[in-house]
């Protein structure tokens, strides 16, 4: 790694030696003093920005390579995402791993971030997902938010910790409602998932299919904002029902109207 002085357009110092495959992601602490890297070594080392030295042990853990990194607000976490499936959090003062890896992504893992208040961490996956995470518990929050076709290759917070951006491979980005994740149902409105064209209530009953080519631009909460360069859909599902709800479709008169109708085509 090189370390460059903005004003002076320069190198500063020697390159940052030590890794032993490629560097995939750095990052600089809030303090300005450290820079934390993950590289394809598997390990993520921790270095000093006024001496270039590294300090303390490489944190190993991670089984495959190292994809990302982040690090907490107040500078005491770290969390790396690895190709092998995990996200491990860990403490940058001792190097030592905090609790056992999150798992829960069937891919490996792109992208990390932490909350600006430090409490959660959002992931995302070649699994074509993104995952809220607890810090403290590493238990994922609510349901993986899988709008995206492709790898999920960067994600991120809003300042105010309220929204979620995600970048793919799909050439879409995606601005996702944090507080409407709160509220989990059956509908298409809170929880869906698709599954080859299928939309599925988060009890896993079939909606309704969408052709393949409404697919990435279609806007299914909690986003509530598509950017890219493809068709954006955006559904009513405020009289949507399904299931043995069905009949509410309509009021009782128009829908009588409407099997007189029907039965007047067949006849």
């Amino acid at each position: 790694m090189r370390m460059w002085s903005v004003a002076m357009g320069q190198q500063i110092g020697s390159p940052l030696k030590g890794h032993t495959g490629w560097i995939n992601s750095f990052v600089v602490s809030p303090d300005g003093q450290r820079v934390i890297s993950s590289s394809a070594d598997r390990t993520v080392r921790i270095w000093d920005v006024k001496t270039g030295q590294q300090l303390g042990p490489s944190l190993e853990g991670h089984r495959q390579s190292v994809m990302s990194v982040a690090v907490s607000p107040d500078g005491r976490c770290i969390a790396s995402g690895s190709s092998d499936k995990t996200l491990t959090i860990w403490d940058a003062e001792t190097a030592q791993q905090l609790g056992s890896p999150l798992e829960g992504h069937s891919d490996p893992v792109r992208s990390v971030a932490f909350s600006p208040d430090g409490r959660r961490l959002v992931s995302g996956s070649d699994d074509c997902t993104v995952r809220i995470w607890d810090v403290e518990t590493g238990q994922q929050l609510g349901y993986s938010l899988d709008h995206h076709t492709r790898y999920v290759l960067s994600v991120d917070f809003s300042p105010d910790g309220r929204y979620i951006v995600s970048g793919s491979y799909d050439k879409t980005m995606r601005v996702w409602d944090i507080q409407s994740l709160k509220s989990i149902g059956t509908n298409f409105d809170d929880g869906s998932h698709m599954v080859n064209g299928w939309v599925h209530a988060l009890n896993s009953r079939r909606l309704f299919w969408v052709p393949a080519s409404l697919r990435a631009g279609l806007l299914r909460p909690p986003q509530t904002l598509i950017i890219g360069h493809c068709l954006k859909t955006r559904l009513d599902m405020s009289k949507f029902v399904h299931g043995e709800a069905w009949t509410k479709i309509r009021d009782l008169d128009d829908f009588r109207d409407m099997i007189d109708m029907t039965m007047s085509a067949i006849i």
